[in-house]
């Protein structure tokens, strides 16, 4: 008798390839993070030549929000809470906005909410996060927790303007959009394409 062909084969083969892609999505995710402690080293080395430099001054702590208040140290894991969402989203682990913020004590959730739906869909891409911070919101939700910053949007913009201006005038081609936020110059975070 023959062996199976069409649907059996693929029924038979499907717990293989399901334990092969958990395997890659492991080494994958172990990957980065061997990429990112590398990079968290050197960082800590950096650190250490200027703890030596700047011994005189007053030590600042690394965490902010409810781990400062907890009195937690300022050592982060360098995945850390972010670990499952890199998961899928490697690349956010060298991603400038994502780095800034998970070392000052900020995490994937506190941005776009626990998402478990999101988290847990099988056919990626189809459920988007809890929150999903669009372009008009952006200053809105920046300021969620950076509402003691010392320039606000709409000063930027004037100053953005004005230097535009004086730039044409030097024969520079003048700015066209003044309706910048936030993510125009602190980090795009690929807002302008879905990413993986």
């Amino acid at each position: 008798m023959a062996a199976p062909v069409g649907d059996g084969v693929m029924r038979a083969a499907l717990p293989s390839v399901v334990l092969l892609f958990g395997l890659l999505l492991a080494l994958a995710g172990s990957a980065a993070r061997a990429r990112y402690q590398s990079h968290a080293a050197a960082d800590e080395g950096q650190a250490a030549q200027q703890h030596e430099c700047d011994a005189a001054q007053p030590a600042v702590p690394q965490t902010h929000g409810s781990a400062a208040a907890a009195g937690k140290p300022g050592v982060l894991d360098p995945l850390g809470p972010n670990a499952a969402c890199y998961v899928c989203h490697m690349t956010f682990v060298d991603e400038e906005l994502a780095q800034i913020h998970l070392q000052n004590g900020s995490t994937c959730t506190d941005c776009h909410g626990l998402s478990a739906a999101h988290a847990n869909d099988e056919n990626i891409g189809a459920t988007p996060p809890d929150i999903v911070i669009e372009r008009p919101q952006i200053n809105a939700a920046c300021r969620k927790c950076h509402e003691n910053h010392d320039v606000r949007p709409e000063t930027v913009v004037a100053e953005w303007v004005r230097r535009s201006k004086a730039e044409a005038k030097r024969g520079a081609k003048p700015a066209k959009n003044p309706n910048i936020v936030c993510t125009d110059c602190h980090g795009h975070h690929r807002l302008d394409q879905q990413a993986l």
